[in-house]
């Protein structure tokens, strides 16, 4: 018997051993260069099977694009992503992958944008394949360039899917990307830490011993990811120095920090600046691996000093050097959106005391209460496509209640029917508001 339960706790033990192996192996992330893991990928819709393996495009390019319901910004890059599979239709797939929710909302929300865009795109849904594939921490939209002979080629978001980087990939060119695979990610991680001073003891580059300094440069691959200060601000900390960094900022978010001190949405604000200059080409910018018209600004000075008018007075100082363009607020008359009360019968309804609730987001049931109206004109605009400003002019104050159903975020014409069925409204108008404009220097 003792023997009997010996060769059980070996076999116990070398079980446990493979399986942990196994695991591990599972646990490789994707790299570039190296052959695709092959994955299954299941739940597929819009596509002549309903399971599908990374075996079955060898031969063919493709392209894994892995997104959730709650990104904004994969949503966004469904219609260009749709273009360019119509455009390399014969040399390229095109395939989304979506995380399956336990709620199961992601299939009808994509069913919807498939009919209002007219998606011409492979659909898969599988949550599982995605936790193997994306490691934690690391969000989406993630695409996977996998050759015609499975061969990794790049990792990266979907700022680099654009017609130049699709013909290299396709004619077995190299092609510029920001790498977003795990171990790019890692290397990244090093680069930069915010809660340091910048370039101190190798602190996102060289060391360089300084009592007051401002550093602008133009951002190039292989610097670090964005990351902004916030508001402008100084910090005494152990060095005795105020600080303020922002790394891989378009132009006019420089502008926003040095005249505004935020970058922040500011209801007292029009929501961009208005360019007067006769080259605007500097203000033009694109973001990825490739990214141009992108720039890190770095401010120290002795915290003894330090004010955020100072700061702030600093900056402009440098951009105006640096670029030849002033910045100013004024008043002007602007273009917005404005909520109105469409009808006074909902006004209890609306602010009626309720049990504080917020969830809005592509795909969900669009509820919130007890939540300042304000802030709801805030929330409602920022997923709204080209939308400046909301401006709230019901003149109801405080926190109300709107119960808006299945929208999509996105689209103006799908909120204001929801905000219709709760007696308000939307529409275009023309307010007189700060607004910061940039000019010539000379």
């Amino acid at each position: 018997m003792k023997i009997n339960k010996t060769i059980i706790i070996l076999l116990l033990l070398v079980m446990g051993s493979i399986y942990i192996k196994a695991q591990e192996r599972e646990l490789q992330y994707p790299e570039v260069g190296k052959p695709c893991p092959n994955f299954t990928l299941q739940d597929v819709q819009h596509y002549s099977k309903s399971m599908l393996s990374v075996k079955d495009f060898k031969g063919q390019y493709v392209i894994f694009d892995f997104w959730s319901k709650t990104c904004m910004s994969c949503i966004k890059s469904f219609p260009h992503t749709n273009q360019i599979q119509k455009q390399f239709k014969d040399n390229l797939n095109m395939v989304l992958v979506g995380y399956a929710d336990k709620e199961n909302q992601i299939k009808p929300l994509y069913e919807k944008l498939q009919s209002k865009y007219q998606l011409q795109l492979i659909a898969a849904f599988d949550s599982t394949t995605m936790k193997r594939i994306i490691p934690p921490g690391q969000g989406v939209p993630h695409l996977i360039w996998v050759d015609k002979e499975g061969i990794i080629k790049a990792i990266t978001s979907s700022d680099d899917l654009n017609e130049d980087n699709i013909k290299k990939f396709i004619t077995k060119r190299d092609f510029d990307v920001e790498d977003r695979s795990f171990k790019g990610m890692q290397r990244e991680k090093l680069a930069y830490n915010p809660d340091k001073p910048f370039l101190i003891n190798d602190n996102g580059g060289t060391d360089t011993s300084f009592n007051y300094r401002t550093l602008l440069v133009e951002w190039k691959p292989g610097m670090s990811n964005p990351y902004a200060g916030g508001d402008i601000d100084f910090n005494i900390k152990a060095i005795h120095q105020a600080s303020f960094t922002c790394i891989k900022m378009p132009l006019n978010v420089l502008y926003d920090f040095a005249y505004r001190g935020t970058c922040m949405t500011d209801f007292d604000y029009y929501a961009r600046p208005i360019l007067e200059v006769r080259d605007s080409s500097l203000f033009n910018f694109t973001t990825g691996g490739d990214a141009k018209n992108m720039y890190s600004y770095s401010l120290t000075i002795p915290y003894q000093n330090a004010t955020k008018e100072k700061m702030m007075k600093v900056m402009q100082g440098d951009l105006t050097n640096y670029f030849g363009y002033n910045g100013k607020v004024e008043f002007r008359e602007v273009p917005c959106l404005i909520l109105t009360l469409l009808d006074k019968t909902k006004i209890s309804e609306l602010q009626k005391k309720q049990k504080r609730l917020l969830n809005w987001a592509n795909g969900r049931v669009g509820i919130f209460q007890d939540i300042p109206i304000d802030d709801i004109c805030r929330i409602i605009g920022h997923d709204l496509l080209n939308t400046p400003r909301i401006i709230n002019e019901t003149g109801l104050t405080g926190n109300i209640n709107l119960k808006l159903g299945s929208v999509l975020s996105t689209d103006l014409i799908s909120v204001n029917k929801a905000l219709n069925l709760n007696g308000l409204d939307l529409r275009p108008a023309k307010r007189r508001m700060k607004v910061l404009v940039i000019k010539d220097s000379n």
